[in-house]
């Protein structure tokens, strides 16, 4: 269904939607924002002004970003989806930043909307928990594969993941119909391009992959699937300085009840 304008915003452009009564779903109407972004876009970056809302088409990518400016992509999020939910209800300081993979459709939901919605329609909540809880896992394989895994298999996991996102079948193999430079991948990684280029021509002298016309192309996307480079040893012992630090705690932030009371 092409959305347009919110006025045309049905229950069937998203889940959540479907858990809003009339008067929820017209404040979403009343004082969301509809937006399409082109891919590789910008929506939020880590230290601005935190963004939250709901992916009606396209798919984003949530990141990191380091002291030297670095990124390093935590998950990849494909529409229908929540993005920005623990922005919105824990604040701002612990915002990352939000990116478009591809060109995609959002409602952008004020902050304090989207918390009346979690704290007031418990359907609504449980959706955006469940959101919660797949980006956590998410980012817990992400940190784990950091820890444990080579360069050549995230490089693989990565592919494997665009073959999802933006893969067309030809001939040959799965064309990634983005364009993807050696810099964008190694920034989802989070590594060097030295370290990228040589995970890349492992795959290509295996013949795994290919570059034509600008687009990487999966030559066996089963073959790609079954890659399994020897994984990195992981320490056999724990320093002080390799413990992570302890998580501090945050509260939820809730709106005044009367900024948003039609949506309750």
């Amino acid at each position: 269904m092409e959305i347009t304008t919110l006025a045309s915003l049905h229950v069937t452009c998203h889940p959540l939607l479907a858990t809003l009564g009339d008067r929820q779903l017209q404040a979403v109407r009343a004082h969301g924002r509809l937006v399409t972004f082109r891919e590789r876009r910008s929506i939020s970056k880590p230290g601005s002004e935190p963004k939250c809302g709901l992916l009606l088409q396209g798919t984003l990518r949530t990141y990191r970003r380091g002291p030297s400016g670095a990124e390093l992509t935590v998950s990849h999020l494909q529409a229908p989806a929540v993005f920005g939910a623990s922005d919105a209800l824990c604040g701002p300081d612990l915002a990352g930043g939000i990116g478009t993979v591809t060109a995609s459709t959002v409602v952008l939901l004020p902050l304090g909307l989207f918390a009346q919605l979690v704290k007031t329609q418990p359907a609504f909540a449980q959706g955006v928990l469940q959101e919660l809880a797949e980006g956590a896992a998410a980012a817990a394989e992400q940190q784990a594969a950091l820890a444990f895994e080579s360069v050549d298999t995230r490089l693989v996991g990565l592919l494997m993941t665009y073959v999802r996102v933006c893969g067309t079948p030809e001939r040959d193999g799965v064309r990634l119909d983005l364009h993807l430079s050696q810099e964008s991948l190694a920034r989802d990684l989070g590594v060097s391009r030295k370290s990228l280029t040589r995970s890349l021509k492992k795959l290509k002298a295996e013949e795994l992959l290919l570059k034509r016309a600008g687009h990487y192309v999966i030559r066996n996307v089963a073959a790609l699937a079954a890659h399994t480079p020897v994984p990195s040893t992981p320490p056999a012992t724990w320093s002080s300085s390799d413990r992570p630090a302890p998580l501090r705690p945050v509260a939820m932030v809730v709106p005044e009840p009367a900024v948003y009371a039609q949506a309750s």
